[in-house]
């Protein structure tokens, strides 16, 4: 009997996993946790924050796939749009005499 991956729904584990952290920040800056710490601890929890995230998008393939498409989708939406996007160029080549 073949194993089956569980479905996963990439994209709403994310915003789930950055929304209950993300409210955990929010109340932790709120009671201001964040004014007891020293700017070296600071420094070690954003340096554990930036690994993990890093480290995350090397391992797990669909969240790779995830942050691509939204990289691609940022690139196409500010991609400069002229006259000649999509067409080849009019160059001219002059012969040889």
């Amino acid at each position: 009997m073949k194993r089956k991956s569980p479905a996963e729904n990439t994209p709403r584990v994310l915003a789930l996993a950055g929304a209950f952290f993300g409210g955990l920040v929010a109340l932790g800056l709120a009671a201001g946790v964040f004014e007891k710490l020293t700017a070296a601890e600071l420094a070690v929890l954003a340096l554990f924050a930036s690994g993990f995230a890093l480290l995350t998008y090397a391992c797990d393939a669909q969240v790779r796939a995830l942050v691509d498409r939204a990289i691609a989708g940022l690139r196409g939406r500010f991609a400069p749009r002229g006259r000649t996007r999509g067409r080849p160029a009019n160059i001219r080549t002059r012969s040889a005499s």
